[in-house]
This record gives C-alpha cells, structure tokens and sequence, in this order.
C-alpha cells in the first residue's frame, strides 16, 4: 500500500500525468463527438461540426500562446513571476481581441454554414474567449513544470464537455444546443488555470 502511494505521488510530480490527462481528454473529446452525431441526426451534426471545425481553426492562437509561454518561463526561470504577469496580461488581452473580431464575424460564420441562427454563430465567438485563455494558463504550467496543474486543466478541458455536453444536446437535440454546451463547458479549464494560479508555486 505505501509503495502504491509513493508510486502515485511521483506520477503526480512527474510530466507522465500530463499524458494521462491528454489522453482522457482525447477519449472525451471523441466520446461527445460519437454522442452528438447519435443524437443530433445528420443535418443538425453536419452543422455541429462545421462549427466545431471553425473553433478548431480559431486554437491556433490558443497553442501558440501556450507554446510561446512555456519556452520564455523555461528559459529565464529566474524571473518566472514577472514573466507570468506579461503571458496573462498579453493572452487577456489577445482573448478579448480575437472574441471581438468573431463576434463581429458571426453575420459571416452564419451564412457560411448555413446556420440561420446568428446566436448560433456567436457561441463560436464566445468559446474562443476561455479556450485562448486557457492557452497562456497552459503554457505558463507547462513552463513551470507543474505537471498536475496542467494535468487538471486538460481534464477540465475534456470531461465536462462529455458529461454537461450530452446533457444539453440530450435536453435539445440542436446543433444550438450543442455549440451552447460547448460554450459552457470551455470555461470549466481557464477556471481550474485560474485556480492554480492564484494558488502561487
């Protein structure tokens, strides 16, 4: 029983969690998309994942973000919390820069997919906030090796899609409904980001 213990509390410290909880994440993440194409039907998904593939589009930023965080913390450890309040204040304000310009691209995103629902198309715009948060949160762990942090984060960036998602999509099987599960469940990681952060190293 101790060795499991110990055991467990070196996974913990060690990147091998991270790699647990992307593949959890990978598995809920195509868990939703089986259970959203049973439910939906044909047309509904057809537009569900034209939607989910712009906001994929959109993460780009999110990695870059993430990626560009951790190689400046890695590189100059010395000055981690200085350089962490550059990476938060930078990725706030490229959130609330690239949730802008889709919301005032949704008239666009709406006739591109056919959607005729411009709230619809708006959810994209809404999603991408978190999610880009979430990038800066990510890389800013990553950097800092700390492991479970970034673990948790994408957990939280997995299950709760699953889980709430299905709920949604099952209360009203609509690609609304859907996008609207998405939307909710993407600020569930820039929490749990936000969690550890502010608990300090």
């Amino acid at each position: 029983m101790p060795s499991s213990r110990g055991a467990f509390r070196t996974l913990l410290r060690s990147g091998s969690v991270v790699a647990v909880a992307m593949a959890v994440m990978n598995v809920a993440t195509y868990g939703f998309q089986l259970v959203s194409a049973r439910l939906l039907g044909p047309q509904p998904y057809g537009a569900f994942a034209a939607l989910m593939n712009t906001l994929l589009v959109v993460t780009v930023l999110q990695l870059g973000l993430q990626a560009t965080a951790a190689r400046r913390i890695a590189a100059d450890p010395t000055h981690v919390q200085q350089i962490e309040r550059v990476v938060l204040a930078v990725t706030y304000r490229a959130a609330v820069v690239l949730g802008a310009v889709l919301l005032l691209s949704a008239p666009l995103i709406d006739r591109a997919l056919r959607l005729e629902s411009l709230p619809t198309a708006a959810l994209v715009a809404l999603s991408a906030v978190p999610l880009t948060v979430m990038g800066g949160q990510a890389g800013i762990l990553q950097g800092e090796r700390r492991w479970h942090a970034l673990a948790a984060i994408y957990l939280a960036a997995g299950v709760p899609r699953l889980l709430l998602g299905t709920v949604f999509i099952a209360v009203e099987p609509t690609e609304a409904a859907a996008m609207a599960g998405v939307t909710v469940t993407s600020f569930a990681p820039a929490l749990v980001g936000w969690w550890f952060l502010r608990q300090g190293h």
